[in-house]
């Protein structure tokens, strides 16, 4: 997690940073020295839990609710993949950072409320 955590930092400008990993956990990563780490799924229909785990969409919905800085962690070939269709359907554009060990930054493009992001109902 050190070293996975020096890549993305060499990403990051100065700033608070929700990492959001997607259907793949990186807890050590606060050790390093991230703010705070979510866990998301990509899933259409997530595996029941006490909690309830948001989705990508959901999660960059309130990216722009309140307007927070943040981006998503997701291995390379898979969930990145998945996750940046699920965003382009929704309107929000993604940049891409490649890492080490398969995984990639996804930083969401979110310049304002006006895009073309569903409400939390799906309209």
């Amino acid at each position: 997690m050190e070293a996975l955590w020096s890549h993305i930092e060499k990403h990051l400008a100065p700033g608070n940073y929700e990492i959001c990993t997607v259907d793949e956990r990186a807890d050590g990563l606060l050790f390093y020295g991230a703010d705070e780490v979510e866990h998301l799924t990509n899933e259409s229909t997530p595996y029941p839990t006490f909690t309830k785990r948001e989705t990508v969409v959901e999660e960059a919905q309130e990216f722009i609710r309140t307007d927070e800085s943040g981006f998503f962690l997701a291995i390379e070939d898979r969930e990145a993949a998945e996750a940046i269709d699920t965003l382009k359907k929704c309107g929000v554009k993604c940049r891409m950072v490649h890492l080490p060990h398969h995984r990639a930054m996804l930083s969401p493009c979110l310049t304002s409320p006006g895009n073309n992001m569903p409400n939390d109902d799906g309209t």
